[in-house]
Order: C-alpha cells, then structure tokens, then sequence
C-alpha cells in the first residue's frame, strides 16, 4: 500500500511535492487554504490579491526566464526574461495542468495542528473547511493519519518590524512592506522606506516616481544588477567553471563584474562576501543619482511630535507621512509545535560561538527537524541563497522533495544520520554564516543542489557520466555555460528526455547574444 504523504501549501514547493510524490508512487493530498494554485503568486486581473501579500502587484521576479522554471518542465521561450506576477501565475496554473496535480489538492481546506504518534511515528493532520477567505471555518475539525508531512507554506507568514525608539507615538502611517499593493494612494506623501533588500528597492522605486522617498539602511548594502555587463541576466553569469575557481577569485569577480557599490547611506562597510546581497532593479541607482530616492542611515528615533524622524547620523526628516518597513519576515508556523522546530537539547535561541540564532528553526539540511521522523519543512527561506546568484526557489523545491521521496521509498544513497549527527552538521553550518532575525540556511547552492540530486536519483551532472553519454563538446557547455535547472535532468533514475535541447538552445542564445530581447507581442499573456 503506498504511504500517505500530507501537503500542506499548494504554491511552487507544494505543486512539485504533488507532482514527486506521484513519480515516486506515493499518494499526496495536498491541503491548500485558497481556492486556486500558485500561492504567492496567484493573479486575478480583476483583483489585485490578497492585501497582506508580500507580492505586491507590480513585482518582478529576479529570476530569470531561464533559470526560474522546474528542471522538466521550461518556461516558454517567448516570455519576456524577467517576468511579472501574472506570468508566474500562468507559469505555475500551467505546471499544475500539465502534470495534473488539480486533483489532488483539497482547496479550502485550512491546517489546523500536526500531531505524532510517538508509537507508530505517524502524523495526524487536524484541518478544517474555509470560506474564501481561507480563514473563516465553514464546518468541524477533522483528523487524518499520514505517514509523512511536507509543511510547503513559505517563510512570508510573520513580517518582522524593528524597535525604535517612540515608534508608538508615530501618527503617519507605519506599515510592513507585506501590506504595499503599488503607488496608489502615496502621491505626494514623504515616505521612508526601511531596508534595502529586493523589496525596499523595488518599493522605493516606484514610489520616486510619485513621492519623496527616503531609503534607510543599518549597515549599507552591494547591490546586484538583473542584467550584467554583457547584458546577461545576471544569474545567468555563474557557471560550473567560475563555481570551481578558488574564493579568492570568485571574490574578484564577484566585485570587478557582478557586484555594485552604491553612493551615500547606502555604501556597505562590508565585504561583499560577508552579508546577503540583494538583486535589485537596474534603475535605483539612477533614481539615486536623480536625487529621487534619498539615502539615510538607520532610524535613531520617532520625535515626540510623532512627525519627525531622526537618524543615528543626527539628521532629521520633518513631517514624514509613511514609514514602510521592508525588514523581511520571521519564521512561523501555528500549526506545528515549537518543540519540532528546535533542538531539545540546543534550542533555537543558544550562543554558538558568540554569534545569536534568534528563533531559527533547527533543521537538518534546511528540512528536516533530526527529532520528528515524518515531517519535512520545505519553505522559501530553506532555500540555499548565494551572494552572486538569487534564491532559485523552484529548483531547490524541487531537488529538496525530489531527495525527501526518495528517502520515503528506501532509494537514497545513504541513510539517514542520526540525529546527533545531524546536530553537529546544523551547528557547523552555522557558524559559516552570520546571525539574523530570518531563519538561516544559506549552502554554497550548486554543491547542495548536486548533493540532493545524487542522493535522490543520481542526478548530479557529474563530468564522466556526461561525456560519456553526452560528449565532450556538451560538457564543455555544461561547465561554462549558465546553471540552467534541466541539468539536473541528464542522468540518473528520473532523467527527462527533453533536458538536453533545453541546454543546448539557451547556450545557443548566449552566444548569439539574443537573450534579453522580447518579442513584440509577448508583453501580454
């Protein structure tokens, strides 16, 4: 009888976790609290979505065409290379229709709680109806029993806004960038935009056009272009080669050809290997330039007038209307016991060496808590992030469920640690990286993603099984050319037949230079 595996979220990690586990030969049911696929990403022209989505309606993903799809299953070729929300929805609807995953998702449906049987190490899922709201029960709780859990609801459940002092007698509007729809309703306003991740950028952006705009930062921030210097998409610029080279190099290329030192309040005082980096819109720095977004330092304090806002420089904006705190989210999940997400024994809030984990979840591998067997917590901030290459939340969702169904069904490379084991790689793995209020699992991606696709299938695009079937001539591009997601697709037990010509005709268009260009026509779905 085939196991049972829960979803609980049917955006990007929840589809692919439908999709695997029905190539594995298990059977998924997949609880989604909405009435459509797509999570996030979901667009209805005639609504703009949910009002606390952190995807606001006029985003553009930063990742490219090429590199955003799942490694079976390419976005078409006519898509403009950096997308909006409605192609990402189509992209996903499209993936769910293909594959025919509809059909095992209860829309809806609400989690409630996860409980273990400490006996028989299954889980019961408590969940309940919703009306449209996805919140609003219509109906009594009901149990079902699983033999795993695939928790795929994301990181963007719990915005995270920094103290400052007399932020309570503010009188403006104090709001978290989860909350911005677009530019309406900020004409003419004084805005301070707190933090320059990808959102405060992007936000501060649109807002130039129609507002005073100020952008905050704590300690400075590199910036990382779309579009490179040879008009590349820049995630597009790292391959197997650069990845190879000693740090010291990547280093130099890092900052000689990718990363942006940018003027003011926003000039890091670190290196640029040492912080995230953001990819942030080609046009910030000319709006930067246009004095049409002013940088600031970090906020002191809110004045007792509850208008003015002062910086640890000593400067002051009078009459502020908006404060939009771009500061990113912290990790929650109601459904699922604190104790699952930490140690035991090394709780989530313990020193290691100096540096404060603050609430991060411990997790084995960024998804699997060593002390619950049965249940995986694949989510968007699990996923490997690199200073010169975006979070590729498709791929690393789907490598992740890809290694999870295969240790289900007996077939990965090697068993399980123990959970001591897996203890002392979490604490190794972090001390590798600095502390912060998200939960933090950044791998050097291609070495994980090529350690999942091994352990899971032998997958891992490795030189003799390439030459061997491929030849030389497409290894040569598999080594310099860009990390498209089908190269995880060449060899091992799931191949896909189509992974070939998909590689072939992207370092085809490199070479001709014919990559960022749209057809016209193809601005519209």
């Amino acid at each position: 009888m085939a196991k049972r595996v829960a979803i609980i979220g049917a955006g990007i990690g929840g589809l692919v976790a439908i999709k695997e586990c029905l190539v594995a030969g298990l059977e998924p049911v997949c609880f989604e609290s909405c009435s459509y696929v797509g999570g996030l990403w979901h667009y209805d022209e005639g609504n703009d979505g949910d009002e606390n989505s952190p995807i606001y309606k006029n985003v553009f993903i930063n990742i490219s065409r090429d590199m955003l799809p799942f490694s079976d299953f390419p976005c078409p070729k006519d898509w403009p290379i950096y997308m909006s929300k409605p192609y990402v929805g189509k992209y996903l609807e499209m993936y769910a229709d293909h594959f025919d995953l509809r059909r095992h998702v209860r829309f809806n449906h609400r989690v409630q709680r996860l409980r273990q049987d400490p006996a028989t190490k299954r889980w019961t899922v408590r969940y309940v109806a919703v009306e449209g709201d996805g919140k609003t029960p219509r109906g009594e709780d009901t149990d079902e029993t699983y033999d795993w859990v695939f928790v795929c609801t994301g990181h963007y459940q719990d915005p995270y806004v920094p103290r400052f002092e007399g932020a309570e007698r503010f009188k403006g509007r104090a709001m978290h960038a989860i909350e911005y729809c677009d530019f309406n309703g900020f004409s003419g306003k004084k805005v301070v935009v707190v933090g320059p991740g990808a959102s405060g950028c992007d936000i501060a952006v649109e807002l130039s056009y129609h507002a005073e705009v100020y952008l905050s930062s704590r300690n400075g921030t590199w910036l990382v272009p779309r579009v490179d210097k040879a008009n590349l998409p820049i995630d597009m610029s790292i391959s197997r080669l650069v990845w190879s080279l000693p740090g010291r190099f990547q280093l130099w290329y890092a900052t000689t050809y990718v990363g942006i030192r940018p003027p003011g309040h926003l000039r890091p005082s670190h290196g640029f290997m040492d912080k995230w980096v953001p990819i942030a819109p080609n046009a910030l720095l000319e709006r930067i330039s246009f004095g049409k977004v002013r940088t600031k330092p970090d906020i002191s304090r809110f004045a007792e007038n509850g208008r003015d806002v002062e910086f640890v420089d000593g400067t002051v904006i009078r009459d502020v209307d908006v404060v939009i705190y771009a500061t990113g989210y912290g990790y929650r999940f109601e459904f699922v016991d604190p104790e699952v997400m930490t140690n035991g024994t090394i709780t989530a809030k313990d020193q290691i060496d100096g540096k404060t984990l603050k609430e991060n979840a411990w997790l084995w591998k960024g998804i699997i808590p060593p002390r619950h067997e049965g249940i995986a917590i694949r989510n968007g901030r699990s996923a490997p992030q690199s200073h010169i290459h975006p979070l590729t939340v498709p791929l690393s969702s789907e490598l992740q469920v890809r290694y999870l169904t295969s240790l289900i069904t007996g077939r990965t490379q090697h068993p399980l640690p123990t959970p001591a084991e897996m203890d002392l790689q979490i604490v190794a793995q972090r001390k590798t990286i600095p502390p912060t209020h998200l939960v933090n699992f950044e791998p050097a991606y291609l070495n994980y993603f090529d350690w999942l696709a091994n352990e899971a299938a032998g997958a891992t695009p490795e030189p003799l099984k390439i030459i061997r079937e491929y030849g030389f001539g497409f290894w040569l591009k598999i080594l310099t050319g860009p990390l498209v997601p089908s190269q995880w697709r060449l060899v091992g037990r799931d191949r896909w037949e189509g992974a070939k010509s998909v590689i072939e005709d992207c370092y085809r268009r490199i070479q001709e230079g014919d990559l960022i260009h749209v057809e016209i026509g193809s601005e519209k779905l």
